[in-house]
């Protein structure tokens, strides 16, 4: 029964990432010529990517893993709690982050590259709406790709949406990155009437890479990432260690989720 529901809590976690167009409160300005969905879908399907995950995927993912010429590599979730001010933990699951590891197939000759993707679903409707953060780290050897980063945030009400987006960072370094998003209560829906968000969720992705000389066969690479819920209006700082590692200053004005480390298998000879 445990399992049952922690099953339906991943799948509803899945869908907060389907905004429909329909009901956007709030969009960035879109290019004229857009690539048909089912063409991207198509691609994503041939690149080895599980259904459940392209459909959980918003069409600006889908569309950044078929520019890149992005391959399937491996995902893995995790799913904890996160609280508000006053609440250190609930007893539902309300956190769920999901990394998605993809094989960059336009990486410059001699290059390995990989675009790393942290989607994540927030159950939760805080009283405390400052800047929360989402950080990703990875361990060394592989080296940040300048300027590679994309966000997307998105506050949920029923079917409504209200989206945040950007290619900015809070904070960088060879071995992590970390997006910044203005978490909000609420917000004014297409037919003008103002409406509460009773969910939150977004992604981040960065490229890293690593020369190819000299190697070959199976090896991994250690992903770790982290929310940070923001409580207390002092900012605090970001910074990240090669194991890899994620802390914050100020810990004690954030609430943040576990992040254990993940670890992906692959194949050097498939790049």
């Amino acid at each position: 029964m445990k399992l049952m529901k922690r099953c339906v809590a991943f799948v509803l976690c899945l869908l907060l990432l389907l905004p429909s167009a329909t009901f956007a409160a709030v969009t960035t300005p879109e290019n004229d010529i857009k690539i048909d969905e089912g063409v991207l879908n198509q691609y994503l399907i041939d690149s080895g990517y599980p259904l459940d995950i392209i459909n959980s995927f918003d069409y600006d993912l889908r569309e950044l893993l078929y520019n890149e010429g992005c391959k399937f590599v491996s995902m893995q979730t995790e799913v904890s709690n996160i609280g508000d001010l006053g609440v250190e933990r609930v007893d539902i699951n309300n956190y769920h982050g999901t990394f998605v590891l993809s094989r960059v197939s336009t990486a410059p000759a001699g290059m390995a590259q990989f675009l790393i993707t942290y989607t994540w679903a927030w159950l939760a409707a805080p009283l405390q709406t400052f800047v929360d953060k989402v950080a990703v780290a990875w361990e060394s050897g592989w080296d940040y790709v300048n300027n590679s980063q994309e966000w997307r945030y998105y506050a949920h009400s029923g079917s409504y949406y209200s989206m945040q987006s950007g290619t900015n960072y809070d904070a960088n370094a060879t071995t992590g990155l970390s997006s910044r998003h203005d978490i909000i209560s609420g917000f004014t829906n297409w037919d003008g009437n103002y409406v509460s968000a009773d969910s939150h969720s977004g992604w981040l992705s960065v490229k890293v890479q690593q020369a190819k000389t000299g190697k070959s066969g199976p090896d991994s690479i250690g992903l770790l990432g982290k929310y940070f819920h923001q409580i207390w209006p002092i900012n605090g700082s970001i910074s990240f260690g090669g194991a890899p590692s994620i802390s914050i200053s100020l810990p004690g004005n954030y609430h943040t989720s576990p992040g254990g480390l993940h670890t992906h298998n692959f194949n050097w000879d498939d790049f």
